[in-house]
């Protein structure tokens, strides 16, 4: 995980990302931030179901 701090705001904790549609590029900027590849995703969706689970998603997709 990485802490991130903009101007005077409390610093907070990036623990996951997708970062392009490019897989290559988002394995590049994760590790520039400080990420494991192991928490660096191909989609929102992969990203979104690896951390809350594709039941959830899906519920929330179909309330949308």
């Amino acid at each position: 995980m990485s802490f991130i701090q903009f101007g005077t705001f409390r610093p907070w904790m990036l623990a996951a990302g997708c970062f392009s549609r490019s897989h290559e590029h988002t394995l590049a900027t994760g590790k520039a931030l400080g990420l494991g590849a192991d928490r660096l995703y191909r989609s929102f969706v992969e990203m979104a179901e690896g951390n809350l689970g594709p039941e959830t998603v899906y519920a929330a997709w179909r309330q949308a």
